[in-house]
């Protein structure tokens, strides 16, 4: 997905303050449509991945939610269902 800012949008952006906060966006955007995690250290300039990982680790939430749905569907335990007296 590419989207256009246009000349007007940028006037009076303070881009030492928004260039981290968008590159953030820009990322998780990509890390939620599947992009691969090597894909995007190239994006955004990293020589080592561990530099990408360490810096957008946390955007990443696909994968966790399906690892949560991978235990709970492992676990035998049915959820109770909690009855006021």
């Amino acid at each position: 997905m590419i989207m256009h800012i246009g000349e007007s949008q940028l006037r009076g952006l303070d881009i030492s303050k928004n260039c981290p906060d968008l590159s953030h966006s820009c990322v998780g955007l990509m890390m939620a449509n599947g992009v691969a995690i090597e894909r995007i250290r190239d994006w955004v300039g990293h020589r080592d991945i561990r530099t990408t990982v360490n810096t957008y680790g946390y955007l990443e939430y696909q994968s966790k939610k399906e690892t949560a749905v991978a235990i709970q569907n492992s676990l035998p335990l049915k959820m109770a269902v909690a009855v006021n007296p």
